[in-house]
């Protein structure tokens, strides 16, 4: 697996290298996000893990840029900064994983694990079908009929789970959990955010709702009509 770190303090960088080495990647080092490595050649890289402080543009900025051109690439987060605001913000464009700095080397491991599994999934459940329901998570398209309708990365996410339970209630909790890789107890609306950016893709000339909601538990997909 090839990694792509930028970040400017050499002994970060160093370190960083040095855990994921241990683990069999291929890591390659930035300290901007000018050059051509990360201008140019970004998609050639399975996992991309950056400091918020960086030099050329703003983290959020670089974030937009690397999902337009590369929309699929994991990207994972080690910074210091401890604004909720700022994580929330840079979890909504698309970001895998916010890893807090000191982190500790395992669970640094584990949940570079878990974003790449994530991203890798070659199951059964990247093309689902139900009903005139059809929808494909390695491109991200849903067909609704003869509606087409494209989701970003977290909205396919997310839409898979409310699929594949869509006989049951999927919590908040869980959708934090299995989307956002955060811990239980945190307290966010970036699901409610997503859940609507979803209906107002589905929903468009629907006049019942396909995504429902039940207060206080959770959301789930009504695929009874």
């Amino acid at each position: 697996m090839e990694v792509l770190i930028i970040e400017d303090e050499e002994l970060t960088a160093n370190y960083l290298r040095s855990i994921l080495e241990a683990e069999n990647f291929t890591v390659s080092l930035s300290d901007n996000v000018d050059n051509n490595l990360c201008k140019k050649f970004i998609h050639l890289f399975d996992l991309l893990v950056f400091d918020l402080n960086l030099h050329g543009m703003t983290a959020l900025d670089f974030v937009r840029n690397a999902r337009k051109n590369s929309p699929d690439i994991p990207i994972i987060i080690v910074s210091d900064e401890t604004k909720t605001r700022t994580k929330i913000e840079l979890l909504n464009l698309g970001v895998d994983d916010y890893i807090a700095k000191p982190f500790d080397k395992h669970e640094l491991i584990a949940r570079i694990k878990t974003v790449l599994r994530r991203s890798l999934n070659v199951s059964f459940e990247q093309h689902i079908e139900y009903g005139d329901l059809a929808f494909s998570l390695k491109d991200r398209i849903l067909r609704l009929g003869k509606k087409i309708i494209h989701l970003t990365r977290t909205e396919a996410q997310v839409f898979k789970l409310l699929v594949l339970n869509h006989d049951q209630v999927v919590s908040i909790s869980d959708l934090l959990i299995k989307v956002w890789n955060m811990t239980p107890g945190f307290q966010s609306n970036i699901v409610e955010v997503t859940i609507n950016r979803l209906r107002k893709k589905i929903d468009k000339k629907n006049k019942e709702r396909l995504i429902k909601n039940i207060h206080g538990s959770g959301y789930f997909l009504d695929l009874s009509k």
